[in-house]
């Protein structure tokens, strides 16, 4: 495992030439945890390695943590990152101790594996189930359905194979995010289930875990009612990235100053993991309101190119200037915009490019099934976009509207309105009030405290490793 290097560091400054990024050195315990970066992760599916090359047959031997990863969507994989960037960060010696797969890559397509193709089945279900309309419909009852995973069930049979072989003989702590995974590398290994939504769906709640880390102790007793172990669960505070967390009160008190002011605020757009059709499309339109409306408008186009193309042909159309914010591209933005358009190739890329960003967005357009922790946490005004896709969506939406941070964009004349929306709430106070109800109310160290119980559980112990017998 590579230690992550100089990456650019989460607070961006906002200015009247516009926005621009500082850089440190990252190191332990101080700096910021870059995303990206050159870890070196496994393909169970496939069992190709990706990144660095390494001696895995002899760091087998020394793992005390693996963090197992999806790969398939964003919010369970990046619950996973926001604690392995800490790992990464303060283990004495991440090389020989962590290691980070994935069940399932789709850079790598090599493998006829049975658990390879039916993790592609489970992507592609995901996918579909962001088309919208009646597809949508279907997934959502179809998750509904679905209840906890059985140990000896099918998907866990069909899905688990590869997982199950590698694990097995691990005496070390397994951390997943996904409750699929959760179930399966329970059967083999010690395995700890990052559960980071404020929902709770009765599929979270996996049995054979060792622990069930919680956002908030309402979403561990919620998990109890549907059959978790009590004993396993473990309430943390919300899961927010790390570099948002530590810098969240200089970010809230410069955004209350902004929206408290007359100068334009800046909105954010967040496409999510499945790219849902009928969320591009009232996400494109409410852009093109706020900026009618003299907005800046910050739009994140995910991984897809397909989907950065369409909405830089729409964004061309609002006759603003527009910047395109890639790899490539990035850096310093000048005076004259309205418009960004952020893309990356990668989920971790995008996610540090967001965490630079946050701190200048003064309100942000998203998902209820992904980022509503900002809203109740980091003092970050929502509107949600409809309709909701998934088991997590509704509770998380009822959650921050009972808060009093988030609005919902159903129809095409709310996205439409979208930007006289803004202005009202602005005029009248509700912008900021909505910003003061996300900040300081709920604890954010979730991943922080994950990875101290991770860290001190390795260090007071006798250090795991395969059995060989």
């Amino acid at each position: 495992m590579k230690r992550r290097g100089t990456g650019q560091n989460a607070r961006c400054i906002h200015d009247t030439v516009g926005v621009r990024t500082s850089q440190r050195k990252s190191g332990a315990g101080q700096g910021t945890v870059a995303f990206g970066g050159d870890r070196r992760y496994h393909d169970l599916a496939s069992g190709a390695e990706v990144g660095p090359h390494h001696n895995e047959t002899e760091k087998m031997r020394t793992l005390s943590i693996i963090g197992l990863s999806s790969e398939i969507g964003r919010g369970h994989p990046s619950y996973l990152d926001s604690v392995w960037t800490l790992l990464e960060r303060d283990c004495p010696d991440s090389a020989s101790c962590l290691a980070y797969w994935t069940a399932f890559h789709t850079s790598v397509h090599t493998s006829v594996r049975t658990s390879r193709l039916a993790w592609s089945a489970v992507a592609s279900v995901y996918w579909i189930g962001g088309r919208g309309g009646t597809t949508t419909r279907l997934y959502n009852i179809l998750r509904r359905r679905r209840g906890a995973p059985s140990r000896g069930g099918l998907a866990v049979g069909l899905l688990g194979k590869d997982v199950r072989a590698a694990l097995r003989g691990f005496e070390g702590i397994c951390l997943v995010a996904h409750p699929i995974l959760a179930q399966i590398a329970s059967t083999v290994s010690r395995t700890w289930f990052i559960h980071g939504e404020i929902a709770a769906p009765e599929e979270c709640a996996v049995s054979g875990v060792e622990k069930i880390f919680v956002p908030l102790d309402s979403t561990g007793r919620r998990l109890v009612k549907a059959g978790a172990d009590p004993r396993a669960i473990v309430a943390t505070g919300l899961v927010v990235e790390p570099d948002l967390a530590s810098a969240v009160r200089e970010a809230f008190q410069a955004r209350l100053k902004r929206i408290e002011s007359d100068e334009p605020l800046t909105i954010g757009f967040f496409t999510s993991g499945a790219y849902p059709r009928e969320h591009m499309r009232k996400m494109a339109i409410a852009a093109r309101s706020a900026v009618d409306r003299g907005m800046r408008a910050v739009l994140f186009c995910g991984t897809k190119p397909s989907a950065f193309r369409w909405l830089l042909a729409e964004a061309k159309r609002w006759g603003v200037p527009v910047i395109e914010d890639s790899a490539r591209r990035g850096g310093v933005w000048q005076r004259d915009w309205s418009v960004i358009l952020v893309q990356r190739k990668t989920r971790q890329a995008e996610t540090e490019r967001a965490i630079e960003l946050v701190p200048v967005l003064d309100a942000f357009v998203a998902a209820a099934h992904e980022r509503t922790n900002w809203a109740v946490g980091l003092g970050l005004p929502m509107w949600v976009l409809f309709p909701h896709i998934g088991t997590f969506a509704a509770e998380n939406w009822e959650f921050a509207t009972s808060r009093g941070v988030s609005r919902p964009v159903r129809t095409d004349a709310e996205a439409r309105a979208f930007g006289t929306a803004i202005q009202a709430a602005r005029a009248d106070g509700d912008l900021a009030l909505m910003a003061r109800r996300g900040f300081g109310h709920l604890p954010i160290e979730g991943a922080h405290r994950i990875a101290e119980l991770a860290l001190g559980e390795i260090s007071t112990t006798e250090v795991p490793r395969f059995r060989t017998t």
